[in-house]
């Protein structure tokens, strides 16, 4: 039992006086790869695109765009107002492509 405490200490003691050479594991940064719940859609908020109209998207979606135009919209070039651009359609809502692509851009800003 003497000899075992003896190791058990050798082991603890060498674990202590270590040289720092340690290692972190990083994992890797999780890529998006599929879209975001909208109620109990899994669309992001995206219903279809109208030819010639723009992108149908769903009031949560709208509400999303509207909240980071206000949050974002005076940092773009030109600056874009809140809800710029939003058209109401039936129960939903129309973005344009142009306005569209503005919700892409705040969108990842606001990731950041």
């Amino acid at each position: 039992m003497k000899i075992f405490n003896s190791i058990l200490l050798a082991l603890l003691l060498n674990s202590c006086v270590s040289d720092n050479n340690s290692v972190t594991i990083v994992p890797p940064p999780i890529k998006e790869s599929q879209p975001s719940w909208d109620k109990q859609d899994q669309n992001s908020g995206l219903i279809t695109y109208i030819d010639n109209v723009g992108f149908l998207i769903t009031p949560g979606a709208a509400e999303r765009y509207s909240l980071l135009t206000e949050k974002f919209g005076n940092k773009l070039t030109p600056p874009v107002k809140k809800a710029e651009g939003l058209m109401p359609y039936e129960n939903n809502f129309i973005l344009t492509p142009e306005y569209m692509a503005i919700f892409m851009e705040i969108s990842k800003l606001n990731k950041q």
